[in-house]
């Protein structure tokens, strides 16, 4: 392994550090720090031309040779600046009224959805990139939404990246505006930048006609409230989370037997040994399983629904993972609990048997949540829409046709878990309103005992969402009696 060896050196008001590696096929790194406000352009503008009376002195070419080139270098430098000087750049243009611009994204949107069952394939992908309309219209319109909005997680670094290329060095310019600022602003960032890397809609819409058919995740929550008594349980697979580490090791075992047929039905990159109908594989493929074999203890011992971590990078979950659940047999209706910013998420998980989906409403706003609701009903899928506080779940009050809200009971500046939460956000006339409207309520995060259950349930909740104390046992669908106090098995 090659060791890199760091030098620190000063230019201005920046510190710049370059690591040099042993290896010839890495490219040195230069991380510069410089003061808020202080663009990395600036870097270049700090660097001054010598002096005109300096260059006799350096070279034996003919001074003045020197000096009428410098001449002509700098007026063309003029003419360009004269030129970007009369130049209409978009954010030039004076901002209209965030009202105005919001009104008239949400007017083209509704357009666009009307017609999206008998568009071409291609126009539906111009529709589900226009998530980014907003923006499109004029830069500062998404961040002046936002701010009216009560938004408090930014979709991208306000200032830009962190880093810079010149040549073979990267450059990494930190402050206030390429630093996340929690976890969940990163996980934000880092999904932005993965979705760069998707893949053409135009395979996903294949992809869903050979999909499985979509089942009623709300009406199985309600269900199973009545036959039970008791809030409805979404019991969640995940392997690891970012403020937990991994939670269950064992998710790799190293060898399991599954029928043939089911490995028809998945794409697994892995090779594998056929012997007597049955195979013996490796690797991903035994993550997949063992999931598969947390999710059918999960449907046994009384679940009504199951949640699937698909995001990767920080809770080592995938979209394979949902799809074997679901070609395993698993009849539970399916979440797909991951980091919505972009329509084409939705598709694509409902192309994995997917039966509902997550929005954050401190991620999403107003009309983002509008759009992809749509998006939902047009697949088929329930909308789970989170909210954190009083102000997001003002505003998911305010948005027609809202069925299902989960209350998270971590605050995302502290990541402290108070379940008290729940109980605030339905006293009062919050809680008249869900109750008027028949909207499932979720209570997620913080449960761990009968006794928890009993406090969400009197505050006016149905369902609960529960992940951490179920995985980390040694029998994750036996321990859902532990958790209720009885039995809430139904089958």
């Amino acid at each position: 392994m090659a060791t890199p060896a760091a030098v620190g050196f000063y230019f201005a008001p920046f510190q710049f550090r370059q690591v040099k590696s042993l290896s010839s096929s890495d490219k040195p790194s230069i991380s510069l720090h410089a003061p808020l406000g202080i663009s990395p352009l600036s870097l270049f503008s700090i660097s001054k031309n010598p002096s005109r009376r300096d260059v006799s002195s350096r070279c034996s070419v003919d001074p003045n040779t020197l000096l009428e080139e410098e001449d002509e270098a700098e007026e063309e430098a003029a003419e360009k600046r004269r030129e970007l000087n009369s130049t209409n750049f978009p954010w030039d243009t004076p901002t209209p009224r965030v009202e105005e611009l919001f009104d008239q994204c949400g007017a083209e949107k509704d357009v666009e959805e009307t017609t999206l069952a008998s568009t071409s394939v291609t126009a539906k992908e111009e529709i589900s990139n226009s998530l980014k309309f907003c923006e499109c219209q004029n830069g500062k319109l998404a961040e002046d939404v936002a701010a009216v909005q009560g938004v408090k997680i930014r979709r991208r670094p306000p200032t830009g990246p962190s880093k810079h290329y010149v040549g073979p060095f990267e450059f990494r310019l930190e402050n206030e505006g390429n630093t996340p600022r929690n976890i969940l602003e990163k996980i934000i960032w880092d999904k932005e930048l993965e979705l760069k890397e998707r893949r053409p809609l135009i395979t996903i819409m294949k992809a869903l006609e050979n999909a499985p058919p979509v089942r009623d995740f709300i009406g199985t929550l309600k269900a199973s409230y009545e036959h039970t008594g008791m809030p409805a349980l979404i019991a969640e697979v995940k392997k690891a989370s970012p403020s937990r580490g991994v939670l269950r090791e064992n998710f790799d075992p190293v060898s399991v037997l599954y029928p043939i047929n089911f490995l028809k039905d998945t794409a697994i990159d892995k090779t594998v040994d056929i012997v007597c109908g049955f195979v013996s594989t490796f690797g991903h493929l035994q993550s997949h399983l063992k999931q598969v074999e947390v999710a059918n203890s999960y449907e046994k011992n009384g679940a009504a629904c199951i949640s699937v971590l698909t995001d990767e990078k920080y809770f080592q979950g995938s979209f394979e993972n949902l799809e074997a659940i679901r070609r395993a047999g698993v009849k539970c209706p399916l979440l797909c609990k991951e980091f919505i910013v972009d329509a084409w998420q939705i598709y694509y998980a409902r192309s994995k048997g997917a039966d509902a989906i997550l929005l954050i409403a401190a991620v999403l706003v107003d009309l983002d949540i509008k759009y992809l609701t749509k998006i939902c009903r047009l697949l088929g899928l329930a909308a789970l829409i989170e909210v954190h506080n009083e102000s997001e779940l003002d505003r998911v009050l305010g948005i027609e046709g809202v069925q299902l809200i989960g209350i998270n009971n971590r605050n995302l500046e502290t990541f402290e878990v108070d379940i008290s939460n729940t109980k605030s956000l339905l006293d009062g006339e919050r809680g008249e309103l869900i109750r008027q409207r028949d909207i499932i309520v979720v209570s997620e995060s913080g449960l761990f005992t009968p006794e928890d259950i009993s406090y969400v349930q009197d505050a006016g909740i149905k369902a609960v969402l529960v992940g951490e104390s179920l995985i980390k046992q040694d029998d994750p669908g036996g321990a859902i009696s532990g958790l209720f106090g009885k039995s809430i098995s139904v089958r």
